[in-house]
């Protein structure tokens, strides 16, 4: 469904049915947000525990060994043990679904160099902040590490839908944006003007063209 997105969504983007990308668009994130919910309510929160256990199985060393009783502890019955971590796996795959479906759509929209700088500063700023507040604030709690592993997600979940808003709006209002300098090379066609390494791929080819003509 992603990819499906971010093929329709091009199409639409490119032949400027700004109306049409909207409501497309609209569908997949309600789409996906509905997604989200049901997977969350349906096959995450009522198997948080078995789930958690499942992942922790090689934890379970721990117990096997008195020195190490203490750590089994902590990880099993503690307070932040991890079944208590897997209570924001919920929500964190509600939002990986948005954020699914938010990325082709931006794709869609050739918004390449917001979706780098956003997750460049997500990931050096959000994703450290993260791991301190997790370190310090919550003493390396389960709970506290897990969500810090997907906190540039989150981050990036409402900073990708306000530029999916913000470009649909400038679509509207028949503002340029990333996506102008493509359509106006289509709407060029074989007329379009060549690049510089075009030109001169051209230039050298004509001259070695007139070079053998003049042997001959």
């Amino acid at each position: 469904m992603p990819i499906l997105a971010e093929v329709l969504g091009a199409r639409l983007v490119g032949s400027k049915q700004y109306a049409a990308f909207r409501t497309v668009m609209a569908g997949y994130i309600l789409y996906a947000s509905l997604v989200g919910v049901v997977v969350a309510g349906a096959a995450v929160v009522p198997f948080a525990k078995p789930i958690s256990y499942k992942y922790g199985q090689t934890a379970c060393v721990y117990a096997t060994t008195v020195e190490c009783a203490p750590l089994y502890r902590s990880i099993f019955l503690d307070a932040h043990s991890l079944h208590n971590a897997f209570s924001w796996f919920s929500l964190v795959v509600a939002l990986n679904c948005i954020y699914l479906f938010l990325k082709p759509a931006l794709y869609a929209c050739l918004d390449f160099r917001f979706m780098f700088l956003a997750s460049l500063g997500a990931l050096c700023t959000a994703f450290p902040l993260a791991l301190l507040v997790a370190r310090y604030g919550f003493d390396s709690a389960p709970s506290a590490i897990f969500v810090a592993m997907y906190s540039p997600h989150l981050v990036l979940v409402p900073f990708f839908g306000w530029r999916l808003v913000r470009n649909i709006r400038l679509m509207a209002a028949d503002v340029e944006g990333p996506w102008s300098a493509h359509q106006r090379q289509m709407a060029n066609g074989p007329n379009a003007i060549p690049s510089g390494r075009e030109r001169g791929f051209s230039s050298a080819v004509s001259t070695e063209v007139e070079a053998v003509n003049n042997k001959l």
